[in-house]
C-alpha cells in the first residue's frame, strides 16, 4: 500500500470492474448472480415451465422414433411451436407476477 494521497497502480486498473467474490479464488459479475436468482425463483414459482420442458422432451423422443415412418418430421415443428408459445406465455405472466390460469393443462 502506498501513501494515502497516491493511488496504487494495482487498484487503478480495477476501478471500473465490480465483481462479487464467491470464494477466495472465483469472482463473478453481480449480473450473473441476479440472473441465476431470477431463474431459481422462476422455476420455483412456475412449475408450468418444468412440465412444458418434460412434455416437450418426451414428445421429441416419440417424434424421433416416429421419424422412421415419416410422421416425426411433421411433429418436430409442432412441438417447437407448442414449446415456444407455452414458454413465452409463462414468462409474460411471470413478468406481470400473475399466476397461470390452469397450470395442469397442456394447452396454451
Amino acid at each position: 500500500m502506498g501513501s494515502p494521497g497516491r493511488r496504487s497502480s494495482r487498484k487503478a486498473g480495477r476501478r471500473g470492474a465490480k465483481f462479487t467474490q464467491i470464494s477466495p479464488v472465483f469472482r463473478v459479475p453481480p449480473g450473473i448472480l441476479e440472473i441465476a436468482h431470477f431463474a431459481v425463483v422462476l422455476f420455483v414459482q412456475h412449475p408450468v415451465l418444468i412440465r412444458t420442458f418434460w412434455f416437450a422432451f418426451i414428445a421429441s423422443i416419440a417424434a424421433g422414433l416416429l421419424m422412421l415412418v415419416v410422421v416425426g418430421f411433421l411433429l418436430f415443428p409442432l412441438i417447437a411451436i407448442w414449446f415456444g408459445v407455452r414458454s413465452v406465455l409463462s414468462l409474460v405472466k411471470a413478468s406481470k407476477q400473475e399466476p397461470m390460469p390452469d397450470p395442469k393443462t397442456l394447452l396454451f
